[in-house]
């Protein structure tokens, strides 16, 4: 049996990858964080920060944090899930970013190595699973849930349900991301719905 004819039956070998302390498979790229300087340009554009103003939940503090691990400086515990899980996610950094740091890809690789080594029990674990299979990949969900969000803040149950111990209820980076929330607003399409209109009379 020639070697190529060996390696097409047993197989590629199953090995898992590690980096630092990022103990299983499909750790985060390093490549990602590699050209972080730490210059702060990304301050401004996070939300989470400008909230707090801790550096730990800001793009660079989070990189940091995450690189640290990687380096086995740091070890996953549950101090490092509220940097992490309270990131929005919303990617405003990455193009404030003059090297194009990919923060919110290496929040979601890291992400995925926390919840398998600390992953939710109970309440919380329902909680997170509802959200993120049941209602995060469906688009109509999604809209739904904006509608929701809207008759949440405007019909007072917001104020009820902070001034109560029901958000305890929530995994604390939801909770977290609760407290910060925007005001849900006027849809973009509805706010310029007679831009057009303008446009018709000064139009050639």
């Amino acid at each position: 049996m020639s070697l190529k004819e060996s390696e097409m039956k047993s197989g590629p070998s199953c090995t898992t990858v590690s980096l630092g302390n990022y103990r299983f498979s499909d750790p985060p790229d390093p490549s990602k964080w590699a050209d972080c300087v730490h210059c702060g340009m990304c301050l401004e554009s996070c939300p989470t920060y400008e909230q707090t103003g801790q550096e730990q939940h800001s793009p660079r503090g989070r990189v940091h944090l995450m690189k640290s691990v990687g380096e086995g400086k740091l070890e996953i515990t549950g101090d490092l899930i509220d940097p992490i899980f309270t990131c929005l996610d919303c990617r405003a950094c990455t193009t404030a970013c003059p090297a194009d740091v990919d923060v919110g890809g290496l929040i979601e690789q890291v992400r995925g190595q926390i919840r398998q080594a600390i992953p939710l029990t109970g309440r919380k674990a329902l909680v997170s699973d509802f959200f993120l299979k049941g209602v995060f990949p469906h688009p109509s969900r999604l809209h739904l849930l904006g509608s929701l969000l809207k008759l949440y803040q405007k019909s007072g149950l917001q104020t009820l349900a902070r001034k109560t111990k029901l958000l305890r209820m929530m995994p604390k980076h939801l909770a977290d991301m609760e407290a910060i929330l925007p005001e849900v607003g006027v849809p973009v399409r509805k706010k310029y719905k007679h831009t057009n209109v303008i446009n018709s009379h000064f139009a050639p």
